[in-house]
């Protein structure tokens, strides 16, 4: 457990990064099976029940699901990728130890994404501003579970009252590996469109019609095997994971970045 403190993150995205691939060095078939434990728990129920049954009960049951589920497991996977960028033995056991701490995990989901919602109903600025914000308070929970959700989104305020630039520019240079990771999905998705409506040659097609096939088909439950085609995602979600891990131990100055000018400098001294 560490002490909490505000620090100004200087280091660009791609050093954030760098170190994050460093430590995920001969981790990454544990990291994977983390992940694929995740999927299974949070996504696959919703992704089953609705291509075995579409009544409303169903629905309503994967949706309170969904609720319940998702904060206990973003806060096993924080416990995790802490572990993980600290260097610290990790596995299935620090996603499970999320759900230790359930009333606070679902009380901090419900929290973040009643006022992220809000806000965005003003503008969608405010609401991506919101979202960052409170980027950090699942990982202060991890790291201080005798915390409440209260304090924790408070905490997580003030370590990005300086840092939302920082945090924006590190998700933005992920875009490129999203997009690639999205490509496999948006494809099988076109396949089934087109061969579940029939249409041979698209082309003969305006957008209109083709846009409006491809949202119903979106809109339709899949088939399970269908989300193999993410499983790009799973690889980037634990990239990013970790790289959040690193921001977050930088904004609370748990992680010092010496650099080499500061060495050369602290060495010329003492010459």
């Amino acid at each position: 457990m560490i002490e909490f403190e505000q620090n100004r993150v200087v280091e660009p995205a791609s050093t954030v990064r760098a170190m994050a691939r460093q430590v995920l060095e001969g981790r990454w078939t544990e990291a994977l099976l983390v992940s694929v434990l995740m999927y299974v728990i949070t996504t696959v129920p919703s992704l089953v029940i609705p291509y075995l049954t579409q009544t409303t009960f169903a629905l309503s049951a994967v949706n309170a699901y969904s609720l319940i589920i998702t904060g206990p497991a973003a806060l096993g996977m924080c416990i995790y990728f802490v572990h993980v960028f600290r260097e610290q033995p990790g596995g299935v056991e620090h996603l499970l130890r999320g759900f230790q701490y359930a009333s606070k995990a679902i009380m901090l989901f419900v929290l973040i994404v009643v006022r992220v919602f809000f806000l965005s109903l003003l503008l969608i600025l405010p609401g991506i501003w919101a979202a960052l914000r409170y980027s950090q308070a699942f990982f202060i929970l991890a790291d201080s579970p005798e915390k409440t959700a209260r304090q924790c989104l408070w905490e997580s305020s003030l370590l990005m009252r300086n840092n939302i630039g920082k945090l924006f520019w590190l998700e933005a240079s992920f875009l490129g590996w999203a997009l690639l990771a999205s490509m496999p999905p948006a494809f099988g998705l076109t396949v089934r469109t087109f061969a579940g409506s029939g249409i041979l040659f698209p082309p003969l097609f305006g957008w209109k019609e083709v846009a409006n096939l491809w949202l119903e088909q979106a809109s339709s439950p899949l088939h399970p095997l269908f989300a193999l085609l993410g499983t790009g995602s799973l690889f980037l979600g634990i990239y990013m994971g970790v790289a959040h891990a690193c921001f977050y131990d930088l904004a609370n100055g748990n992680l010092k970045v010496q650099r080499a000018e500061d060495i050369r400098s602290i060495s010329d001294g003492e010459l």
